[in-house]
């Protein structure tokens, strides 16, 4: 149960005596008592959370339906009328510097502006890069930042919401874990909220970076936590009834945090927090289905697949492009050729994303290396799912076929599976690995793999 510290409505003195909070599934209100009147004050406001995109703009979606993506993030929000609702992103935008995160910071800053977001917290690695690409300035949502000796933004935000009965004034404050010199004492919080505990008139609401093993059972000063995920769904993390609400807001995307908070006169306020999976049978918005294609543009305009560093293969090894393989092993390769594995690299141009590194690496033949795959340029048997993904390059191995010299197989470098079929690119893998062999099989030995 969330504790307000005597939190009550400026008009009208309605107290708000106690809070009932479920998980995923709402809490069931008490007898409505006076009827009525009840019926006639009663309102919700909603706070909406979003948070550790780690730099996801949208799921792979290669081959599987998979949650997330910022277009289909409208369908959510507008559930809740405008006046009655705060979205609040707490952070993590990015998961590290590099030039395609660089773009990806300046696609997410304009979304959150089409998305009408009411708040960013920015921790201290987004504060630097933001501030270096200039975008501190003239954005339609407030910021605040976890960094510390900045002037640039505040840690702590406000806004009066206002009720039937009255007023509620709702603060955020961001701050890093090295603020609390004692996890049990809060005291450290003071100079990022700015008032002492005991207010009456807020509900206070905590963004901070890390709280492994933190004991907030005693805290005064604020009534929600919100910590860094472990998981994509949100979590409760503490429930606690004699401390603030603890919890997640779930990470990459896929879901979004919703806080609704019901009002009524004379009888206890009630949230409920549940996950709202943003689901891929949600319609997309058009203007950021558009900034995404923008997005495309600029990883293609930058030339990123070419900035990408390529290493040598061990034992002056070399890959060679799938045709080669069918010299001596046409069986195999003709069987792969019908396989989705073999058209995987044409995936990517359907929906113009060949020209993403991130992508590429899983759609082609050794793009990390030397004589791998580079642009759509390099020979087109280094396109796909290859032979030499698996099984290794081949350039050794088939030296030593037509020389008739020493058997030397495929050498190292080889994919596994769960290389590429990640919890986030392949939602469906885990679990399944025998399913998902059989789809592949291009080989004629019953145990081969």
């Amino acid at each position: 149960m969330i504790r307000f510290n005597a939190v009550y409505l400026s008009v009208g003195m309605v107290a708000f005596l106690g809070i009932c909070l479920s998980v995923f599934s709402g809490c069931n209100p008490e007898p409505d008592g006076s009827g009525d009147e009840i019926k006639r004050t009663e309102e919700t406001y909603t706070l909406f959370f979003t948070g550790q995109a780690l730099s996801t703009l949208k799921p792979c979606g290669c081959s599987e339906d998979q949650l997330g993506g910022l277009e289909r993030r409208p369908a959510v929000l507008h559930t809740v009328a405008k006046d009655k609702r705060l979205v609040i992103e707490t952070g993590n935008l990015l998961r590290q510097d590099s030039a395609q995160d660089r773009i990806k910071m300046n696609i997410f800053f304009q979304a959150l502006h089409l998305l009408e977001y009411d708040l960013v917290c920015l921790d201290p690695e987004d504060f630097a890069i933001a501030r270096s690409e200039g975008l501190l300035q003239d954005n339609h949502f407030s910021m605040i930042t976890s960094a510390r000796g900045v002037s640039e933004l505040p840690s702590v935000w406000s806004r009066q919401v206002p009720l039937k009965q009255g007023t509620l004034r709702i603060v955020v404050g961001a701050a890093s874990r090295d603020f609390l010199t004692d996890e049990k004492n809060e005291d450290g919080l003071l100079p990022v909220f700015g008032f002492e505990p005991n207010s009456e008139d807020e509900f206070r609401i905590l963004i901070i970076d890390d709280c492994s093993d933190l004991d907030v059972s005693k805290w005064t000063i604020v009534d929600l936590i919100i910590c860094p995920a472990a998981a994509t769904e949100p979590e409760i993390l503490s429930p606690s009834s004699q401390g603030p609400l603890v919890v997640s807001v779930g990470k990459l995307g896929e879901y979004v945090g919703k806080l609704t908070v019901r009002i009524a006169a004379g009888r206890p306020l009630h949230l409920t927090y549940e996950g709202v999976p943003v689901s891929s049978t949600l319609p997309m918005d058009e203007h950021l289905v558009d900034l995404y294609e923008f997005y495309k543009l600029r990883v293609k305009e930058e030339n990123l697949l070419e900035k990408v560093p390529k290493l040598a293969l061990p034992n002056g090894l070399e890959y060679t492009g799938s045709a080669s393989c069918a010299v001596c092993h046409k069986y195999e390769h003709d069987k792969w050729s019908s396989k989705a594995h073999a058209k995987a690299y044409q995936t990517l141009v359907d929906i113009n994303q060949q020209y993403d590194p991130e992508c590429i690496q899983c759609h082609v033949v050794g793009f990390q290396f030397q004589s791998g795959f580079k642009n759509e340029n390099s020979p087109v048997d280094l396109r796909d799912v290859g032979c030499e993904v698996c099984h290794g390059p081949a350039s050794q191995h088939i030296a030593s076929q037509l020389s008739g010299g020493q058997y030397a197989a495929p050498g190292d470098p080889k994919f596994r599976c769960i290389d590429c079929h990640t919890p986030e690119h392949s939602v469906n893998y885990a679990g399944h690995e025998d399913e998902y062999m059989q789809k592949i099989v291009h080989w004629r030995e019953p145990k081969a793999r």
